[in-house]
């Protein structure tokens, strides 16, 4: 008994703990917090892929929850005034209403034709209970001849059936493809084979919506501002976070720290420290949300063993926002 007491008391607080991770989650995505506290879980997310599991559940939930209008007044504005900031957060919030609407619409429509055959049933048992002329038996004249009518289409449908399965078709053999030697002697494939290979295979949109996608940036040149020679990213309606992967020349330090700004203003938009430079390469992952359309530089630092800092490469990117 007293190891079952233990055991729900663990569950309950495992529970309460869970219930206030969600609630941090959903102050993060509305801003409903302080921006340190905002930099702190975000760094959080790309050492615990658990955790960005959980915030991307919660970030669907709340989406789901606005479109039914179960927020309350106060997460209602702050859901409008600073998760509805972007335009595919816009489209997310409306393919979700849409959705909604569709589901509820084929409900009603379902209920009421139930509610129709329903009405036509009661309707057809009341007449036949009613008298015909003031005489009692007419009820049963009725009743039979409707029972009559019934069975004839029964036997009809019946002998039709017979007729069918004593029937025999031969169906002649399909052609096999003919394959005629290339001049490599090699068999040329069939066009049945050629039609089903130059067919792009159909995918669900159902699950390309759903499955997150990680926009992957690679930075291995000079990155400038002027026109082509800036590396760009585009960010989809399902993107979730971008992957900067950043070519460094300089690989000898301890550990390396990434800084990502907008290029016309001076607040950090985005902050990660203690990176290794894997293959040459220091990468960082930056979620869709801190970024907009536009242009942004970035620093990498490199950390000696005696915590001086020094500049390694900076430059810049630019930021697409698609539909």
């Amino acid at each position: 008994m007293a190891g079952f007491v233990t055991i729900q008391r663990e569950g309950i607080f495992r529970l309460n703990e869970l219930l206030e991770k969600e609630e941090q989650l959903i102050s993060y995505l509305l801003r409903d917090m302080s921006e340190a506290e905002r930099k702190e879980i975000a760094q959080q997310f790309f050492a615990d892929d658990e955790l960005f599991e959980q915030l991307l559940v919660v970030e669907n939930d709340l989406i789901d929850r606005y479109a039914r209008g179960k927020l309350s007044a106060e997460k209602e504005r702050l859901f409008e005034q600073s998760y509805l900031t972007t335009q595919p957060r816009r489209n997310r919030v409306a393919t979700a209403k849409a959705l909604i609407q569709t589901a509820t619409e084929s409900r009603v429509a379902k209920k009421n034709s139930q509610e129709t055959k329903k009405t036509e049933k009661l309707s057809l048992l009341a007449w036949l209970r009613q008298p015909v002329g003031g005489i009692a038996w007419a009820r049963g004249v009725v009743a039979a001849l409707i029972l009559f009518a019934v069975l004839i289409v029964v036997i009809l449908l019946w002998m039709n059936r017979n007729q069918k399965s004593n029937e025999i078709v031969e169906t002649p053999p399909k052609p096999s493809p003919s394959i005629s030697p290339t001049p490599d002697n090699q068999p040329s494939p069939s066009p049945l084979n050629e039609e089903n290979k130059n067919t792009p295979e159909k995918k669900t949109p159902d699950a390309e919506t759903q499955k997150p996608l990680i926009a992957t940036l690679l930075i291995s040149g000079n990155a400038g501002r002027d026109g082509g020679t800036t590396p760009t990213a585009t960010i989809y309606e399902n993107t979730s976070a971008v992957r900067l992967q950043i070519k460094i020349k300089d690989t000898a330090y301890s550990s390396y720290s990434v800084t990502v700004r907008r290029a016309s203003g001076t607040r950090d938009v985005w902050t990660q420290e203690n990176l290794e430079a894997t293959k040459g390469l220091v990468a960082t992952t930056i979620p869709s949300q801190n970024l907009s359309q536009g242009d942004f530089l970035f620093v990498v630092e490199g950390k000696s063993d005696d915590g001086t800092k020094e500049i390694v490469k900076e430059g810049y990117f630019k930021i697409k926002i698609s539909k």
